[in-house]
């Protein structure tokens, strides 16, 4: 079945015929009739519904470590931007789960348009808008998206969007460009830019149907994207605002493309809006319940809150600095209706170690990835289904240090194991048959047990705690005239 489904999909996709050449900024397939027809269905027909709320899949794609050059926290910032760019369509954007790393080395670079369109197939989740980030310059392109209808993926699951990770920025403004042709939006210069004088197939400027002879009256209806409200273009290629290319059509009038279009080719920082057609348009493949995009909206998730406080990075952070290259434990304090963070982890000020998302407040450092006296920092973002524009907290820098072992002021060694902790702990490096009084502390500050220990002649003990959350905990240790201060990691799984 797979089998017969990639076959067909390729088939489809060798036959259609790109819009853009290599280099270019977008190679979505060009629109089928089909497409055409629910445009000039559609484009008068501006909705005054509520906003939509639509569910959205984040994949970044690494190699097989886990390891990119890609900052992934750019793609959660597009969204963020993009969806203040969607305000006016009254589109709005939540994530329907946590951001998903894929790490297979052999998707990180495709070398055609047929091969990073099978990612999709093969990971799209089900009713969400799948938006990927790999890397696209292998086939010259920056990204890329489907059409209603068409491209990999069933019924509910169809399509979706790449964007490329060599041209990735976080202002949202090429993520609204592939979002438009995901909702039935063409290139404004779709068609004129191969002829811009065609007579017949390029669209011409005027907006006049009643031209007199010679000229040639408007065909917008009917030509290029089929919108009216969108001036003529013809610029096939990345161009800043104001241009100085110039082209007439064939009625001898000067082009005069609208810079401030998503759905053109000017430069992002001119891109401004859809047009209301355009936006009627968009809106119309959400609003009835047989319309191709309308599938978005059949699990509806709760509204959660717009909004989420920035964590406190705890340790190694304001409550203790150290970390260990044998217990490299990290913890940061919970953020109210949090549902996720964000953890990134790097060495010598910008080489990415970690990037991960959680759904508790901590993390542990698996063995060996610390190295002894090697600068580190690391930075924490919470994250809610539809509060992912909350700032990350401020980078935390610091150095491993070697062991877990604690010195009294006579050089005296205690040693505490294993770690992480599953309900017991070992003590050891005490005298023979000492007493010691333990004290165990959330990082907050809070006692939460204490016992009093008896150590064997060996100077060893052994205590068993209650039950208590994943995490980082302090334990204070009281024997004769010292005190000793310990970090414990809790893990059960």
């Amino acid at each position: 079945m797979r089998f017969t489904l990639v076959s067909n999909l390729l088939g489809l996709l060798l036959n259609m015929q790109l819009l853009a050449q290599p280099g270019s900024s977008c190679t979505t397939p060009t629109p089928l009739p089909h497409h055409y027809a629910f445009i000039e269905q559609h484009r008068e027909g501006l909705s005054t519904e509520n906003s939509f709320r639509l569910p959205v899949t984040l994949h970044i794609i690494r190699t097989s470590n886990g390891s990119s050059s890609f900052n992934s926290q750019w793609a959660v910032d597009a969204l963020c931007a993009v969806n203040a760019r969607f305000q006016a369509v009254g589109i709005c954007f939540y994530l329907a789960g946590p951001v998903r790393f894929i790490n297979r080395t052999d998707l990180t670079n495709p070398p055609s348009f047929a091969a990073a369109s099978a990612i999709l197939d093969e990971f799209n989740v089900a009713r969400t808008i799948n938006i990927y980030y790999t890397n696209l310059a292998n086939f010259g392109t920056c990204a890329f998206a489907f059409f209603p209808g068409i491209g990999p993926g069933g019924p509910q699951n169809q399509g979706g969007v790449v964007m490329g990770t060599n041209c990735a920025s976080d202002d949202g403004a090429l993520l609204a460009h592939e979002l438009g042709h995901y909702f039935n939006l063409p290139h404004t210069f779709n068609e004129t830019s191969d002829n811009p004088r065609d007579w017949l197939f390029a669209e011409r400027v005027t907006r006049n149907n009643n031209e007199p002879a010679p000229r040639l009256s408007a065909n917008c209806n009917n030509s290029s994207d089929r919108f009216c409200d969108t001036p003529a273009d013809f610029l096939p290629v990345r161009w800043p605002c104001p241009t100085s290319i110039t082209q007439t059509d064939t009625n001898g009038d000067l082009f005069q493309p609208d810079a401030t279009l998503y759905m053109g080719y000017a430069r992002d920082s001119c891109m401004q809006r859809f047009s209301p057609q355009q936006i009627a348009v968009m809106r119309a493949t959400l609003s009835t319940p047989t319309a191709p995009r309308a599938y978005l909206l059949l699990q509806p998730q709760t509204v959660g809150v717009s909004s989420l406080t920035t964590p406190q990075l705890l340790q190694p952070g304001t409550v203790d600095s150290q970390i260990t290259v044998s217990n490299g434990s990290f913890q940061w304090s919970r953020s109210l209706n949090a549902q996720w963070y964000h953890f990134r982890l790097f060495q010598f000020t910008n080489q990415m170690v970690v990037d991960t998302v959680v759904s508790d407040t901590f993390w542990q450092a698996p063995n060996g990835l610390l190295r002894i006296n090697r600068p580190y920092r690391w930075q924490v973002r919470a994250l809610g289904r539809d509060a992912y524009c909350s700032h990350p907290s401020p980078f935390f820098n610091f150095t491993a240090a070697l062991n877990t072992s604690v010195f009294d002021t006579k050089g005296t060694q205690i040693k505490m194991y294993p770690q992480p902790s599953t309900g017991f702990i070992q003590l050891a490096g005490f005298s023979a048959d000492e007493k010691v009084r333990l004290e165990l502390y959330s990082l907050q500050g809070q006692r939460l047990q204490s016992s009093n220990l008896q150590c064997d002649d060996a100077g060893q003990t052994t205590w068993a705690y209650d039950y208590i959350p994943n995490g980082l905990y302090t334990i204070l240790l009281h024997a004769k005239s010292n005190h000793y201060r310990l970090r414990m990691h809790h893990f059960n799984p």
